[in-house]
Formats: structure tokens, C-alpha cells, sequence
């Protein structure tokens, strides 16, 4: 099962990373930097889970989502499989930041899209 998903949400302010998370960030330092895109101003990136848009061709992904245990906490037969994968594209405006998320499952997802 693939499930795209993508979402527009105000932009209000930078909020830092929580202290509490500090550790953790040092083990999977993983960064992503979404690109300002002053083409998308005037909504015009439709939200309707269509991934194939112009305005996302030239986005890159993010690096592939992991069990949150990491390999090392994680037993090996508790991990998910090879056919589970997630990763995600993210890019902003003025007034939004835009994100569409790619998940890919070995099991029935249900999933409800409505506008």
C-alpha cells in the first residue's frame, strides 16, 4: 500500500529543538533544508495528494524514515520490512510551509483523503 499525503501549514515562527531531544538528535543528526519556493505564493500548489506536480520535480526527498528504536535498539525481527518506507518533500513560501509525505507499507493502511 502507498499512501501520498501532503499538507500546508501557516508559517508562525521558528520554534528550537527541545532540550529533552538533545541526545537523541546526536545520534541521527539527519537534516533536511526546504527550499524556498516564491513560486508557490498565491496557493497555488493544490492540496489533493497528487506527487507528480511541477512545483515538486525539483524538490528532493528526504533521506528514508528508520524504526525509531535505530538499528542498534531495534531486534531484527521487530523491525519493519525492506517494503516499508517513508520519506517526505518539503518546501515554503511567504505564507505556508509545504509538505508531502510518501509512505510505502506491507500492510493494509486505510486511509480517508477529503477536501
Amino acid at each position: 500500500t502507498t499512501t501520498p499525503a501532503a499538507a500546508r501549514l501557516p508559517i508562525t515562527g521558528f520554534v528550537p529543538p527541545s532540550p529533552q531531544f538533545q541526545f537523541h538528535n546526536s545520534l541521527h543528526p539527519n537534516i533536511y533544508i526546504a527550499p524556498y519556493n516564491p513560486q508557490t505564493t498565491n496557493n497555488s500548489i493544490e492540496i489533493n495528494a497528487d506527487i507528480d506536480k511541477p512545483a515538486w520535480a525539483q524538490i528532493p526527498w528526504s533521506s528514508e524514515f528508520d524504526d525509531i528504536r535505530g538499528p542498534d535498539d531495534a531486534p531484527p525481527h521487530d523491525r519493519p520490512s525492506n517494503k516499508c518506507q517513508t520519506k517526505f518533500k518539503m518546501q515554503w513560501d511567504e505564507e505556508y510551509l509545504y509538505i508531502l509525505a510518501l509512505l510505502h507499507s506491507d500492510m493494509e493502511v486505510p486511509a480517508t483523503y477529503t477536501t
